[in-house]
């Protein structure tokens, strides 16, 4: 059984990518090899063409789930609730933060009205309650370590509730490449993320065995190498050896500012009161006052989502018959 009312108020796609889980380097030897969530081993050259990502639905998403096509005084409201540039996966936090509103108002039941087969529990769900972790980096080459330091931020384009990322150096030059396997973007500061290399080689400069920061585009993470980058032996000079790799996880939890929310619903009174007029004589005046005239902002939001959700069904019914 899976919720009818979640699949109306979120209107999103069924899956989500799921990178791997640990982008570490295997075992203690440090193969020229990662493993990824399918069990599958890809070759470090071809790290950024050839990952596979398994596909694991939501639970708060019908499995049957087949995409709704809104009329406009919906959709642009469901565009006020889910951004378009954000992806499956924190939509879905975002679906998960509306049903804990509507949970936290007396009208929690009301989402039966709907759909009667729930079995989902909220309480159950914890993938966004994450500690602020980065892991132990694993590198290929012991005589090269490397340091992280900072804070993961959040972006709504987030894929997952780890970001993995592998720094690679560009042949045997002072130059990186610094990719996540789990955005699938590469980083540089100053540039936006990209789905291509091409001009996102990153130079160093080092000193007394430790490099100058390297920063990770706008993630909040920084990193830097140590190691004997100008030894005389060639045998263990950075440059003299080349395509030396380095990787990490890094968490973070998720959050949705209520207040915030609140305050963007309040700047859209053309958009909310376009969604409430829509076939406004079929549904309940309920939710509506709940929205223009309750106390609590709690029951407000409740009050607009369930509002929201009434007319989609109103949708799907006359598909449906």
């Amino acid at each position: 059984m899976y919720n009818h009312f979640a699949t109306l108020l979120s209107n999103l796609d069924l899956t989500y990518s799921a990178p791997m889980q640990e982008s570490y380097l295997l075992a203690d030897e440090l193969s020229d090899f990662l493993g990824t969530a399918s069990g599958d081993y890809i070759a470090l050259d071809d790290y950024y063409t050839t990952i596979k990502t398994a596909k694991t639905a939501s639970v708060l998403v019908n499995k049957d789930f087949a995409q709704l096509e809104l009329p406009d005084a919906l959709k642009r409201f469901y565009d006020v609730l889910f951004p378009p540039t954000a992806s499956d996966y924190y939509k879905q936090f975002l679906l998960y933060c509306y049903l804990r509103i509507v949970a936290a108002s007396d009208k929690s039941n009301d989402i039966k009205t709907y759909d009667n087969r729930l079995t989902y529990k909220l309480d159950e769900i914890t993938d966004y309650f994450r500690f602020t972790k980065i892991s132990i980096p694993r590198g290929n080459n012991l005589n090269y370590r490397l340091l992280v330091s900072g804070k993961l931020g959040l972006s709504d384009d987030v894929k997952y509730f780890l970001n993995s990322f592998i720094l690679k150096q560009v042949d045997n030059t002072k130059n990186v490449l610094i990719f996540s396997s789990t955005q699938l973007k590469y980083y540089k500061q100053g540039k936006p993320p990209s789905n291509n290399s091409a001009g996102m080689e990153v130079p160093f400069a080092s000193a007394q065995n430790i490099s100058e920061p390297l920063i990770i585009g706008d993630t909040g993470l920084v990193c830097r190498l140590s190691g004997p980058f100008d030894s005389s032996d060639p045998s263990i000079n950075f440059s003299a050896t080349g395509n030396k790799i380095w990787t990490f996880t890094a968490e973070t939890p998720f959050n949705l500012d209520f207040s915030e929310k609140l305050k963007e619903l309040t700047t859209h009174n053309v958009i909310i009161d376009d969604m409430l007029n829509y076939s406004d004589t079929s549904c309940t005046s309920v939710y509506s006052n709940m929205w223009h005239s309750h106390y609590n902002s709690v029951y407000r939001v409740a009050g607009l989502l369930l509002a929201y959700v009434e007319r989609v069904d109103l949708v799907w019914r006359n598909i449906a018959t």
